[in-house]
Order: C-alpha cells, then structure tokens, then sequence
C-alpha cells in the first residue's frame, strides 16, 4: 500500500490542480439535474459513464484497518473526446472506506473553492447547505440530506467539526449510511487519516447497526467475490476474467472500467452463447445491493448502472448491441 501511494504521489506531483473545477463546471452546465439522495454524490460525479464515455476508472488497492474497516481506491482519470472538449485532468483517487457503523446522516464536505464548482446545494440538489458557526463557513462548506440540515449541524460536536474543518483543507469527503468517500486530487491519505476521520466523527453521527448489517459487511472486503448472483433469477453467476455471466442467459455484470475499454476497442467481449431476454423491473446491484438505475450507454443502450459501485449490468440484448 505505501508503494502505491508513493507511485500515485509521484504521478501527481506539478498537476495544476486548477483543471479539476474545470471539469467540474463543464459537467454541471450540460448535465445539471436532480440528484438522488441516498446515492453518494462524489461517486457518482466521478465514474457517471453514461455522461463522460472517457471516463477511466481502475481499482488499484484494497485496505484493512484494525480488522473492522476496509477500504478500496480507484483512480479516476477524464480525459477531453471529441464531443466533450474538455482540458485533460490529472488521476483523482476515490477511496471507499467500508465502516464499522452506520451514520443517522448524509453529509457532504468540501473546500470553499471546489463548493463554489460544484454548488451541491443548487436548486436542482436535495442537499442543503448545513449553517456553521464561528469560522468554519469561510474555510469548508458542509451540506446534508434535506432535512437533515439541522440535526448535522447538532451532531457535530466542537472537536468533531475541528478534525472535519482541518480535514477539508486536502481533500472532499461524503458520509452516507455505513460508507465513507475521500476524493483527493493531491493529498496521499493514509490509514492513519481514515482511522483519525473515523474516530473522531463516529461518535456524534452513529446509530446502533442491525444484525442485517452486520451481515452485509463482509461483500466489501473483496471487489471481485465468487458467489454473486444473477439479479434477475437469482443463480449464482459464473466469473469470468472481466464480467460476471449468469450461466440462464440473462445477461451479465462488468465494470465501468472494463465497458469503457470496449467501447474504446481496447478489449473485446464475447457475444452470449445462449442470450434469453427477461422482462426485469429495478434491480438490485448483485455486489453491493443497492438499487441500480437505468442509463444511456454512449446515447443509445439503456443499461442498469450502480451509482453505489463500478458495476454495470447489461440484458443480453443490451450485450449485442454493445459489442457491435
């Protein structure tokens, strides 16, 4: 771990950190729209394959700490296409900490100038900006599910908003449900920081966790898992070196990373062999269990994307029509 850590260190090292709200206001004039608030919004914003058909993504570490936290990082990279003329931006690193509890809100943090790019709070967001006191709003905006407003800004105890506030100076962070995201454009996290965080806002945001999510914990420690099931009839899925395929024909499950090398002729998939298309309605993402929503595909194949991790699941219709 601190050899990738030292590599990403180095890799970004001189980047003009300027490009990054570039990238930011470019996404939000063309593409402003509602977010969901039970979806982390920095997640979304980074790997939203259906907005950005340049977006590259790739896991590059996974993490334990103290047995009861793990971690994974991608790297995220966006580069200017010819229908999206943008600057080329420096490696962003996402980390995805897996908590030990679940948090009673949904808070977003982030640096005054990055606020002012991304503006969560808009009129369009079902964030709502969370009123500080003392010094703390010229240094960092924290905003929170709407309706939560006011219960985050209780919650936080002094020492808790001083670790945050310090927090803020390096890097955007989001808190929801039992998960924790860093977006560091610079700064090397460490163990001891996703530990120091945790520790020191657990206690005013936790609520005691149900023997179900107990239960649920141990899926995050592994990005590539054996035992994932089809979403749509429930069998377990065979793996495959890149994707997931349900052995009924339904279709399969790949990541962001891998359907954007495909679609950049970097590497090939398959057709099916023996393609059964099935009426499905919502699904349920078959990694980490949260509901997928339905996007565009390069602006013409609706696919089922998770907004909660890399996945993607594709019919087996929609399989045919990506690999033409």
């Amino acid at each position: 771990m601190e050899d990738f850590l030292n590599l990403w260190g180095n890799l970004l090292i001189g980047s003009a950190v300027i490009l990054v709200p570039i990238l930011v206001v470019d996404y939000i004039r063309k593409h402003r729209k509602p977010t969901r608030g039970d979806s982390p919004m920095l997640l979304a914003f980074y790997t939203d394959i259906s907005v950005r058909s340049d977006t590259q993504m790739m896991h590059v570490a996974h993490g334990e700490i103290d047995q009861d936290i793990s971690y994974d990082v991608m790297l995220v990279s966006n580069g200017g296409g010819a229908d999206d003329p943008v600057i080329d931006v420096p490696p962003t690193a996402i980390y995805r900490v897996q908590l030990p509890f679940t948090s009673r809100v949904h808070l977003l943090a982030m640096s005054t100038t990055e606020m002012a790019q991304l503006n969560p709070g808009g009129h369009n967001s079902l964030m709502e900006r969370v009123v500080l006191e003392g010094n703390f709003p010229g240094n960092f905006s924290l905003f929170a599910l709407k309706g939560q407003g006011t219960q985050a800004r209780y919650v936080l105890d002094p020492a808790a908003m001083s670790y945050v506030m310090d927090a803020c100076y390096r890097m955007s962070w989001e808190l929801i449900d039992d998960e924790l995201y860093f977006v560091a454009h610079t700064t090397q996290i460490t163990d001891e920081m996703i530990a120091g965080f945790v520790r020191e806002i657990r206690p005013a945001v936790e609520i005691p966790a149900g023997q179900e999510q107990l239960r649920t914990l141990p899926q995050y420690r592994n990005m590539r898992p054996n035992d994932l099931q089809c979403p749509i009839c429930d069998e377990r899925m065979t793996k495959k070196p890149h994707w997931y395929e349900c052995a009924q024909g339904h279709g399969r499950l790949i990541s962001g990373e891998f359907l954007i090398a495909i679609s950049k002729g970097e590497m090939s998939l398959p057709p099916p062999e023996h393609p059964v298309q099935r009426a499905h309605g919502v699904l349920q993402c078959p990694f980490c269990q949260h509901t997928m929503e339905q996007v565009e595909y390069r602006g013409r194949v609706p696919i089922d994307s998770c907004t909660h991790c890399p996945y993607r699941w594709l019919d087996a219709s929609e399989l045919t029509k990506v690999i033409m």
